[in-house]
């Protein structure tokens, strides 16, 4: 039963996870989904990345000099640049030749850029013996709609958890289902966009709480590039005991920021003896320069630091992470390389940007670099409820009656989505 309640509550992650980030709608940069550094797969987020000479083509792993892996990356040139297909070889030191792929991950997007597919395939002796599959949907809006996860087996796909959403009439997420093994258990939304609450339960029978503190007003340094962004600041988890099913602390997380909105530090916890501790470095153009991983059985500590990673650059471009490790005897160094080609080029995400954007007098006008395709402007508050949309035309006021506060603005031409955070002011 344990395992089962785990599972629920990664499930109920990726639900609140999906409702923030789908009401943001932004590019991530920084902290732990710093995708301008290292494709990576991410969940319920896109993974666009830096036009094509700093998208790498490849990246080779050494251990204490050695190589042992190799991963080539490719892209989708047609768009935007987002990661499609990342392919993993394993180094034989028999022959001293890359081994025939040892694992493929592939990604899907739709045309707003929401990532709707993931494939984990794992290769035994160049046979393949393990395929996994995530799959997501979503709304006009870029609401996500569900969640499949499903895994290959006798020749089939089987889906093993599934979720779906539920969302009132102004688009506010109020509950939905979590299923697995053919169990059905509801999920329950509470509580307001600052201090958001989750509960799976079947009648009275609680399996799982979630809670989740948001800053909702954060906004980050203008000079560095970065989106104005909504912050988790927390989390708990909750399970009931096997005593007497009352729900009891079992996990939690804490974040801090630095002034320009960039993740520092995180604190993770779990019972009352296991605290990790993760802290970030970045320099002045806000990429990550270092992280710094440490562990402790101790609310304050001591913490003892066991891994090192270290980011450096040439020309903007990441070139290589070392990472230490220095719980076993023998420190291990692992040093993995990034290779480019020198023309490869991609469509740069940058050209989805706002020229301009002014709210004033009760209207808003904005620019954009393509002004051919038809073209809707829509406001969206912090709750996630659209409260505008409208026909609109670059460099033509759009009259916003009533509407005053801090709202994410959507502007969708053509295939192209422009968004942001944007303050309305009577």
């Amino acid at each position: 039963m344990k395992s089962k309640i785990t599972i629920l509550s990664v499930m109920l992650c990726a639900i609140v996870t999906g409702q923030v980030f789908a009401a943001n709608h932004r590019k991530v940069k920084g902290g732990l989904l710093d995708v301008d550094n290292v494709p990576q797969k991410t969940t319920l987020l896109r993974s666009t990345l830096e036009p094509g000479h700093n998208s790498p083509d490849s990246a080779v792993t050494r251990v204490d000099g050695n190589p042992v892996s190799k991963v080539e990356f490719s892209y989708n040139i047609s768009s935007y640049g987002d990661l499609i297909k990342e392919t993993t070889y394993i180094m034989d030191y028999g022959t001293n030749t890359w081994y025939k792929n040892n694992s493929t991950e592939e990604y899907g997007f739709d045309a707003n850029g929401n990532q709707i597919l993931y494939i984990y395939t794992y290769y035994e002796n160049n046979v393949i013996d393990y395929v996994y599959k995530e799959e997501y949907s979503f709304n006009p809006y870029g609401m996500p709609l569900w969640e499949k996860y499903s895994e290959y087996k006798d020749g089939e796909w089987t889906v093993e958890r599934e979720i779906n959403y539920q969302y009132d009439n102004n688009g506010i997420l109020i509950g939905g289902t979590a299923s697995q093994e053919g169990v059905s258990i509801p999920l329950t939304v509470t509580g307001t966009p600052d201090n958001l609450e989750i509960v799976a339960s079947l009648g009275d029978i609680v399996f799982a709480k979630m809670v989740y503190h948001y800053d909702w007003t954060a906004t980050v340094q203008p000079h560095l590039g970065l989106p104005q962004t909504i912050k988790l600041l927390a989390s708990e988890t909750y399970y009931p005991s096997e005593e007497d099913g009352t729900l009891q602390l079992g996990y939690a997380t804490t974040y801090k920021y630095d002034d320009a909105g960039q993740l520092i530090e995180k604190t993770d916890i779990e019972g009352a003896d296991r605290y990790w501790k993760t802290e970030y470095a970045y320099n002045a153009n806000g990429k990550k320069i270092s992280e710094l991983f440490s562990m402790s059985d101790n609310s304050g500590g001591p913490y003892i630091l066991y891994t090192e990673r270290e980011y450096q650059y040439v020309n903007n471009r990441l070139g290589t992470i070392t990472e230490i490790n220095s719980l076993s005897t023998h420190e291990n160094i692992t040093i993995t390389t990034f290779y480019y080609s020198a023309g490869a080029s991609i469509k740069s995400p940058e050209a989805a940007k706002v020229s301009s954007i002014i709210a004033t007098d009760g209207y808003i006008t904005f620019i954009i670099p393509d002004q051919s395709a038809k073209t809707t402007l829509q406001l969206i508050d912090l709750t996630g409820r659209i409260v505008l949309s409208k026909q609109a035309e670059s460099g033509k006021p759009v009259a916003t009656p009533s509407l005053s506060g801090v709202y994410i603005y959507r502007i969708l031409s053509g295939s192209v989505s422009y968004s942001g955070k944007l303050l309305i002011q009577k």
